[in-house]
């Protein structure tokens, strides 16, 4: 059929906010100032507590004593849109609402890869961490399920809360393929409705992560690095003080086109600096 008319301005499809960081970080207003200097905080979370046998009065046990609570820092980064616009009969909020729109559908991935990878002096992170992620040795054979066993057996030797595990994509379907992950709508974390979680009640992000090993190299074939630290926590600028270019700032003269800009600044971290990483062999899918 022959189009005799111009198409009809409709509503743009629905969309959710896919599952990931966002979804099992706890999210927090970035303090003011903190754009500059990053975050702290004390905990008294790290560290070990140790048993003893019951003896006799006069034979005392012999203790011994940790470190104090001890301060952890977390640096800034920031996540930017841009529009490059010659389109005419926009109006500057309506170029504003489009740029935020942008903004919004992609910062989650930019910030999972910018953990992911430590990118623009992003910390603590995971893979290029200074040290090196904690790596949970392997023998040839291991399964992805044993893999995931085995990182959280020596995560909750060193950690006594629930972890967050971290996987890139396809980490995540083979784990719920091999059956590993339910989802908790009992206790979801604050603004979510469920989380995903192993046996052991471990969070787990799904998301843009690189699947790189704690040094930045690439994954074998059929292989992939997963990470797991405490929980994570996110500090990010509300919309309410972004402040994205006004016309007279966007709209090139010489060329009649318009450069929008927007940008949002993040801290992520958690604490006690203890990432654990193990190299997992993707289950393979065979057909008959």
């Amino acid at each position: 059929m022959a189009v005799t008319t111009g198409p009809i301005t409709v509503d743009a499809p629905q969309t959710r906010e896919r599952y990931g960081i966002f979804a099992v970080a706890e999210r927090e207003v970035l303090p003011p100032g903190a754009l500059l200097g990053g975050v702290q905080w004390i905990t008294g979370n790290c560290g070990d507590a140790i048993g003893y046998a019951v003896a006799c009065a006069d034979s005392l046990a012999l203790k011994t004593f940790a470190s104090e609570a001890s301060f952890n820092v977390a640096t800034p980064f920031v996540v930017y849109a841009g529009r490059l616009c010659g389109t005419v009969g926009f109006t500057e909020a309506e170029q504003q609402m489009l740029l935020m729109n942008k903004l919004r559908a992609n910062e989650q991935r930019v910030v999972e890869q910018v953990f992911s990878d430590q990118l623009f002096g992003e910390s603590p992170g995971l893979a290029n961490a200074t040290p090196n992620a904690t790596t949970v040795p392997t023998a040839a054979g291991v399964n992805f399920v044993e893999s995931i066993g085995r990182l959280e057996a020596a995560f909750y030797n060193e950690y006594g809360y629930a972890g967050t595990i971290h996987m890139p994509f396809r980490s995540g379907e083979a784990a719920a393929g091999q059956h590993i992950l339910y989802s908790d709508t009992e206790f979801p974390l604050p603004g979510n409705d469920r989380v995903w979680r192993t046996a052991a009640g471990s969070v787990v992000s799904i998301g843009a992560y690189s699947g790189t090993s704690p040094a930045g190299a690439a994954p074998a074939a059929g292989h992939q690095w997963i990470y797991m630290t405490p929980p994570v926590k996110i500090w990010s600028q509300p919309d309410s003080v972004l402040e994205p270019s006004p016309i007279e700032g966007s709209l090139n003269r010489s060329t009649n086109q318009e450069t929008w800009l927007v940008e949002r600044g993040y801290v992520m971290g958690y604490e006690c600096g203890a990432v654990f990483a193990i190299d997992a062999t993707l289950p393979t899918q065979t057909t008959t």
